[in-house]
């Protein structure tokens, strides 16, 4: 079980896979940025999707504007059993845990990443 007794956030694969951008959503950037994001789509388009998930930057956001994403207390516990299930990890919801997932979305999450991606190109780092 997942007991450091401080608060840890997590931001999933399966909440990630909610938050996706389209060819439609890509911003007006630098040429740089232009071109991983379109090499980004690239990959799900590859595979038949139309939108791809943003991933890293959600787990930014959870940190640098927390308020945005919804999240539920759980409990986390890793499989360490020398077997084929050794690593999973299972998750159940608890109602008083330090231990939060995140479930909901509180704003329009694709569009505040992919904007924060145009500011700074934009405007240059702060």
């Amino acid at each position: 079980m997942l007991s450091t007794g401080i608060r840890i956030d997590i931001v999933d694969l399966s909440f990630c896979r909610k938050v996706t951008f389209g060819a439609k959503d890509m911003p007006l950037t630098d040429q740089l940025t232009g071109d991983l994001l379109g090499g980004y789509l690239d990959i799900a388009l590859e595979r038949g999707r139309s939108t791809m998930a943003i991933y890293d930057p959600l787990a930014a956001l959870a940190v640098a504007q927390s308020d945005c994403i919804g999240f539920s207390p759980c409990a986390v516990e890793v499989s360490t059993k020398s077997d084929e299930s050794y690593g999973a990890t299972n998750v159940s919801h608890v109602a008083a845990s330090k231990v939060r997932l995140a479930t909901t979305a509180g704003a329009d999450l694709a569009r505040l990443c992919l904007s924060a991606l145009k500011r700074e190109a934009m405007d240059g780092p702060r």
